[in-house]
């Protein structure tokens, strides 16, 4: 009975699993967060992958203002866990210990503005990641 179980669960994961991989094709992927005042948002995340124990994210800034940025990686269960001052143009790839159930909050304060997005991650039993995606601008 366990094993029916496991077996139905990992099926049916799968094809949910498929279906999202065959939408993800089907759609152009933007992971640029939405326009504010004509003008792209300074802030972009973007999840790149996983391995056995780590997701993989690319951060940039990007603003005609050549500011210095502060920036934050928090994770709702552990608080901070990356804090650094950005100037524009950077881009940078963060390695994270993946864990079931993590909510991860990225943060950039630029030019009084605070943006935010924020990624939960889910493991299954058969391998697979799920990453979903949220961000917030506070004018």
């Amino acid at each position: 009975m366990k094993n029916l179980k496991k077996i139905t669960a990992a099926v049916a994961s799968l094809v949910l699993f498929a279906n999202i991989a065959n939408a993800q094709t089907a759609i152009p992927t933007s992971y640029q967060v939405n326009e504010v005042a004509n003008n792209a948002t300074p802030f972009a995340v973007k999840y790149i992958g996983s391995d056995d124990e780590y997701v993989l994210f690319e951060v940039s800034v990007k603003s005609s203002n050549p500011a210095d940025a502060k920036f934050q990686l928090t994770d709702s269960e552990e608080g901070a866990l990356y804090s650094a001052g950005f100037k524009t143009g950077t881009v940078k790839t963060i390695k994270i210990e993946k864990r079931e159930g993590q909510v991860l909050n990225f943060t950039l304060l630029l030019d009084h503005k605070i943006y935010s997005k924020s990624f939960s991650v889910s493991t299954s039993e058969v391998e697979n990641t799920l990453v979903s995606e949220n961000d917030i601008t506070k004018l």
